[in-house]
């Protein structure tokens, strides 16, 4: 997604968008501050509200893709080992487990799990154990000792799985359409959500998702013909009762831990489209919007009322330069937000931790950089 917006930078003249939510810049409500010298860039760096440091973990001829804070000490890293030249062949995924602590690593898991879409989904279950969802399989890690317990395959030629926190259903997408699965059924038949239209420029079925309680199923319908028309569908899987929302340009989503409120972006400000984060609230069946001063992306699921999402600096969009990436929590309860990260030049795979006082996320600072894993702590007040 990055790659074909950036490459529209050398042939498009952008239009400022205003903006009507508290989007943090340096240049206005708050100072984003970075405490580092050049010369060291392990020191730590910290914005008003967040103290930010490098984690030091890395791994010889791999490099980390995911990274995720199971608690207060142990995160999970997912890494690989694809470089150029690397054939498809000779690829491995690793899983470690580092407690932030002790400096003790272990490798939970080598071999293929995630898949040519390299997506990894994190959750935890109903009985607290923990849950990577990859594209061919998930592995589920012990809560107390953080080993894995097992490996659970998908269905063969399904992509976008999402397992239900009582791990007893699977949503997933293939070449028919949405369809979700019953694991240990006696049935083989698998229950259809929505077919898929092979026609041209029909709405494709994407990104389905439980909620936490696991009494609502959430996926899009994206538009290639007409992206003002995308849908988020809010599906009971009971009853078969759905409602629909329609929210141009989505992207992305998440629930928020309430089940009742659902959570997606719109990004695009490179092509001048408005960029904007949008709440859903399913019970109420009411819309709330919120405009950003940059470019937006979201990666990881809200914490209470806070919404971790990637700004990117329209001014230097608007210059046709590569612009920084920080990290922003809003509050959808207050419409405030808070700068987390200075600006780093890359920035993936970020997440609150359980507590919501932690922010784990990977990025570089600089070009030609290796990216590394980083933390960000809340600020006592």
């Amino acid at each position: 997604m990055k790659i074909w917006r950036y490459a529209l930078l050398i042939l498009i003249v952008f239009t400022s968008v205003s903006c009507s939510a508290n989007t943090p810049s340096p240049s206005n409500n708050q100072e984003a501050n970075v405490n580092h010298a050049n010369s060291n860039q392990n020191r730590p760096m910290e914005t008003e509200k967040y103290t930010v440091e490098k984690i030091e973990f890395s791994i010889t001829d791999f490099r980390p893709l995911f990274v995720k804070l199971l608690d207060d000490q142990n995160m999970a890293v997912i890494l690989n080992n694809k470089f150029p030249g690397k054939p498809h062949s000779e690829l491995i995924d690793r899983v470690y487990i580092y407690n932030l602590e002790t400096k003790n690593k272990s490798l939970v898991f080598e071999g293929k799990f995630l898949g040519n879409n390299w997506i990894a989904n994190f959750k935890q279950t109903n009985l607290g154990n923990f849950l990577i969802e990859g594209s061919i399989s998930a592995l589920e890690i012990e809560k107390d000792t953080f080993k894995l317990k097992g490996l659970i395959p998908f269905p063969q030629g399904t992509y976008e799985e999402d397992s239900s926190h009582d791990q007893s259903q699977v949503l997933y997408n293939n070449e028919g359409g949405l369809y979700l699965h019953t694991l240990n059924s006696p049935s083989s038949q698998d229950t259809l959500i929505y077919k898929r239209d092979t026609r041209e420029n029909q709405p494709v079925p994407t990104k389905p998702l439980w909620s936490f309680d696991d009494k609502k199923i959430s996926y899009f319908l994206y538009n290639h013909a007409n992206q003002a028309l995308n849908q988020v569908l809010i599906l009971d899987p009971i009853s078969g009762k759905q409602k629909s929302f329609t929210v141009s340009n989505l992207e992305s989503g998440w629930w928020f831990d309430d089940s009742k409120r659902f959570v997606t972006f719109s990004t695009g400000a490179v092509i001048g489209l408005i960029p904007k984060i949008t709440v859903i609230d399913t019970g109420n069946d009411e819309v709330h919007e919120y405009q950003t001063t940059g470019d937006v992306e979201m990666d990881s699921s809200p914490f209470g009322d806070q919404v971790l999402y990637l700004h990117k600096d329209q001014g230097e969009l608007e210059k046709g330069k590569y612009p920084p990436e920080r990290l922003v929590v809003l509050n959808v309860a207050t419409n405030t937000s808070e700068i987390v990260t200075p600006d780093f030049l890359n920035i993936r795979s970020y997440a609150f931790s359980p507590s919501g006082n932690e922010i784990m996320f990977i990025g570089n600072l600089t070009p030609g950089e290796d990216q590394s894993i980083y933390m960000a702590r809340k600020k006592k007040s």
